[in-house]
């Protein structure tokens, strides 16, 4: 009798165990390898082109980071900024912001690639179920991200902000976003205060670094809270192993490296 009881009580143990974990893994942020800026193409990297997106679809990426600028006519636009992305895509400089129209113009004119607008992105997306973007906006982050809630269908599945100050990550959650990634490139903050930082953060989310931070023991620690890491922007396999097996980073952002 007591080895039975003994059995039932364990089995609720397990149970409840296996109950728990199976609540975290619902949390837990899908870690995926990130295609940087679109991902290279013909060696070109920032391009931020369907190009680019459908040559590395192929190549087995289905997360995407792309960079977005606003246009002067306050459309979203896949342009890293408007002076030195601006003259590498199109040749030369300007000393103000273009209309949505001239933008399309130039890209037609004067760009190799096709440049993504918002516009054509979410048709993109629709003719790619299996895709997901990771959103890079250096100028106005909150309200580009209500304009991308609204264009893009499903889209706080298939985007996933990057947010550039902590004290955003609660408002941009309430925006609808299932996932979120902090970015550290911007961040003064020593470690301690990124780890204060994501005890408030609601899962799932993840941390991206520049490579200085992830050589440090943070990836480490925050492994060690079950968080989630990336390191960018990482081109080289011995880099990459480093950062896997050293520094315990769980993925990378990369032009090229899709395996």
């Amino acid at each position: 009798m007591n080895k039975i009881r003994t059995g039932l009580a364990l089995l609720v143990m397990v149970s409840a165990v296996v109950t728990h974990y199976g609540c975290i893994q619902k949390k837990e942020f899908k870690v995926k390898r990130i295609a940087h800026a679109g991902g290279g193409i013909e060696k070109k990297t920032y391009t931020n082109s369907y190009d680019a997106l459908n040559y590395n679809i192929k190549k087995g990426f289905t997360y995407f980071e792309l960079d977005f600028s606003f246009t002067e006519d306050e459309r979203l636009v896949c342009l890293h900024d408007w002076t030195h992305s601006f003259k590498r895509s199109f040749g030369f400089s300007t000393e103000n912001k273009v209309t949505l129209t001239e933008f399309k113009k130039l890209v037609q004119e004067k760009s190799k690639f096709e440049k993504c607008t918002l516009d054509g992105l979410s048709l993109w997306l629709q003719e790619n179920p299996s895709a997901y973007i990771v959103t890079d906006v250096k100028e106005d982050n909150y309200k580009a991200l209500q304009i991308i809630a609204a264009a893009i269908k499903k889209s706080t599945n298939r985007v996933i902000p990057q947010i550039y100050d902590p004290n955003n990550f609660k408002k941009i959650k309430k925006l609808g976003y299932k996932q979120i990634i902090w970015t550290l490139y911007r961040y003064q903050g020593d470690d301690t205060s990124v780890l204060d930082w994501v005890k408030t953060f609601k899962h799932p989310f993840a941390v991206t670094m520049p490579k200085q931070r992830a050589v440090t023991s943070l990836p480490l620690r925050l492994q060690e809270k079950g968080i989630a890491t990336y390191v960018h922007t990482v081109n080289s396999n011995q880099e990459k192993k480093n950062f896997f097996n050293k520094h315990h980073i769980s993925e990378i952002y990369t032009d090229f490296l899709a395996q």
